[in-house]
């Protein structure tokens, strides 16, 4: 489903630590996988954007925020994932969450949401 296949490092020829995406922005987008690929996944929280991040909110204090996203299966054969966050750069104090659970099942032709939730 993430086709950011292009992913930059600290040494030559992929060796060292990998840039966390805020260093190195988005463009690691590889259009003919995402051109071909059969599930997608985007927002399904009626804001009117389809992006899944929660960006960079300034926070005093403490903060709970929630993102709904809908996972569409174009293919023919039902699909299911495990759903894990996988940090690439340490955010103090930051917790990351799937509040319904850590797996989901997405019929072919068909689509199902789970929920994303961060908290600090």
């Amino acid at each position: 489903m993430n086709t950011a296949n292009h992913d930059l490092f600290t040494g030559s020829h992929g060796t060292g630590s990998k840039y966390g995406v805020q260093r190195i922005g988005a463009g690691r987008l590889d259009l003919a996988d995402a051109s071909n690929d059969e599930v997608i996944a985007y927002s399904d929280d009626d804001s009117g954007g389809v992006g899944v991040s929660f960006g960079a909110p300034e926070v005093v204090g403490s903060a709970n925020l929630t993102r709904q996203v809908r996972v569409a299966n174009k293919g023919a054969v039902d699909v299911n994932y495990d759903l894990a966050y996988v940090a690439l750069t340490d955010a103090p104090g930051v917790g990351y969450s799937f509040p319904g659970g850590t797996t989901i099942n997405v019929p072919a032709g068909g689509s199902t949401t789970f929920r994303r939730a961060v908290s600090s």
